[in-house]
C-alpha cells in the first residue's frame, strides 16, 4: 500500500464524532439483533415453546436500533463535521440504487444458508457435499464480477445490470418450480444460474450510483453502500433461517420423513421469498434508470 496506493486528492483534517459512531453501532447491532430474536420468537411460538423472552429482546432491540438510527440521521444533519454525510441520499435515483443494493445481498448471501440446509436436512446429503454445492456458484461469482464491469464500461448501466438480474431471478424461480423434487445437482445448477447473474450485475449497482453523486461525497457513499451490503447479508440469513424453522416446527425428529418434507416445504417458501425480493430490487432499478433517462 505504501508503494502502490496513490493519493490523488489532498488530505484534510478529520475528527471522529464519537457520539455518532456509538449511535450507528447501536443502530446496526439493534436491528440485526431484532431480526435474530424475532426469528427465534416466531420459531418458538410455532413449536409451542415459550417465546416471551425472545419477543421482549426483539422489541427492545428494534426500539434501540430505530432510535439510534433516527438519532444518527438527526445528528448528521446538524453536525459541522458528521461521521457520514447523508445529504446525497435526497436524490431518488441514488436512493433507489441503495435500496436494491441492500435487498439483493439478502438473497445473495442468504442463498448459501438455504442451499446447504435443504441439501442436508431434506435431501439427506452429507455435510461435505452440502457445502460443496455452493462452490460452483461462488467460483463463477468471483470470475464474472470483472466481466460485469467490462460490460458496464462498454454498454452503460441499463442493459448489463437489468439483464444480469433478469437472468439471476431464473435461479430461484426454477428452485421454486422443482422445490419438492430437487436433487443435489439441481440445487447446485440453479444456484449457479443465480450466482452468474448476481456476479455480473451486483457491483455495477454501486458503481452507477456513485457516478451520480458529487465527488466530495464519494467516501460517504462507499461507507453507506458497504454497510447496507453487510446488513442485507445478516438480514437474509436471519430471515431464511426463520422461514425454515417455522416450516420444520412440530414435524418430528431430524432425519425423519416428516422432517425432510417440512424442510422441503420451508425451502419452497424461501425460494418464493427470494423471487419477491429480487423482483422488488429490479423494480427499484427500473425506476432509477427511468429517472436517469429523464435527466438526459
Amino acid at each position: 500500500g505504501l508503494k502502490c496506493i496513490e493519493q490523488h486528492r489532498p488530505t484534510e483534517e478529520a475528527r471522529l464524532n464519537s457520539l455518532q459512531f456509538v449511535s450507528i453501532v447501536l443502530a446496526l447491532c439493534g436491528l440485526v439483533m431484532f431480526l435474530n430474536q424475532a426469528g427465534v420468537s416466531v420459531s418458538a411460538a410455532v413449536s409451542g415453546s415459550s417465546a416471551m423472552v425472545s419477543a421482549v429482546f426483539a422489541v427492545v432491540s428494534l426500539i434501540v436500533g430505530l432510535g439510534a438510527l433516527l438519532f444518527f440521521g438527526w445528528s448528521s444533519k446538524r453536525s459541522f463535521s458528521p461521521l457520514i454525510r447523508l445529504g446525497w441520499l435526497r436524490d431518488p435515483m441514488v436512493l433507489l440504487h441503495l435500496i436494491a443494493y441492500m435487498l439483493l445481498p439478502i438473497v445473495g448471501i442468504g442463498f448459501g444458508y438455504v442451499i446447504t440446509n435443504v441439501a442436508q436436512l431434506s435431501l439427506g446429503a452429507s455435510a461435505f457435499l452440502s457445502g460443496a454445492l455452493v462452490l460452483p456458484g461462488a467460483l463463477i461469482g468471483a470470475f464474472f464480477a470483472p466481466v460485469g464491469g467490462m460490460l458496464y464500461d462498454r454498454f452503460g448501466p441499463v442493459r448489463p445490470i437489468l439483464g444480469a438480474f433478469f437472468a439471476a431471478i431464473c435461479g430461484p424461480i426454477l428452485l421454486l418450480v422443482f422445490s419438492m423434487r430437487l436433487t443435489p445437482v439441481m440445487l447446485a445448477g440453479f444456484y449457479f444460474i443465480f450466482g452468474l447473474g448476481y456476479s455480473l450485475g451486483f457491483s455495477n449497482i454501486m458503481t452507477n450510483a456513485l457516478r451520480n453523486i458529487a465527488p466530495q461525497f464519494m467516501p460517504d457513499g462507499n461507507a453507506v453502500f458497504n454497510t447496507c451490503l453487510q446488513f442485507g447479508g445478516a438480514a437474509g440469513t436471519a430471515l431464511f433461517s426463520t422461514i425454515l424453522s417455522v416450516a420444520q416446527a412440530g414435524s418430528g425428529e431430524e432425519g425423519s420423513d416428516a422432517f425432510r418434507h417440512a424442510t422441503a416445504v420451508g425451502g419452497s417458501w424461501t425460494f418464493a421469498m427470494m423471487i419477491a425480493i429480487v423482483s422488488i430490487a429490479i423494480c427499484c432499478l427500473i425506476a432509477a434508470f427511468r429517472i436517469g433517462a429523464k435527466r438526459k
